[in-house]
């Protein structure tokens, strides 16, 4: 199996394999970003609803209008594209199963993302 990584940045994901000697090993993993470039997707979110609460108190409820997405090239067999939450999320890529997010994030003492400690199975995605 082949991840690219078609984010802007570096993904930092946390590793783990077996060995009868020591058990469970751990180590992070370096998954650079592919050098075709990164997944776009370009939408914005207008106004959809409004949702009274609380007496005369209201909510804004937003809709996410999406405009077009680029650099996620055709399915490969073998291969997975780490995509951002944004790009897994366009309705062109409902069907794919090939699309993976980074998940449970990894933030460092400033509150900067650093890595994840696994991946999610993008919509169309069967885990």
């Amino acid at each position: 199996m082949k991840l690219r990584n078609l984010t802007r940045h570096n993904v930092n994901v946390n590793a783990w394999t077996t060995s009868l000697d020591h058990g469970v090993l751990r180590r992070t993993v370096t998954i650079p970003p592919d050098p075709g470039g990164p997944a776009f997707v370009r939408f914005e979110d207008k106004r959809g609803h409004v949702l009274p609460v609380c007496g005369d108190w209201n909510v804004d409820v937003y809709v996410r209008d999406y405009y077009s997405i680029s650099g996620v090239p055709a399915a490969e067999p073998g291969v997975f594209l780490v995509v951002s939450s944004p790009v897994a999320s366009h309705p062109s890529l409902a069907g794919r199963k090939d699309i993976l997010i980074p998940n449970r994030i990894v933030k460092d003492q400033a509150g900067r993302i650093v890595g994840c400690e696994s991946f999610k199975p993008g919509p169309g995605t069967i885990a």
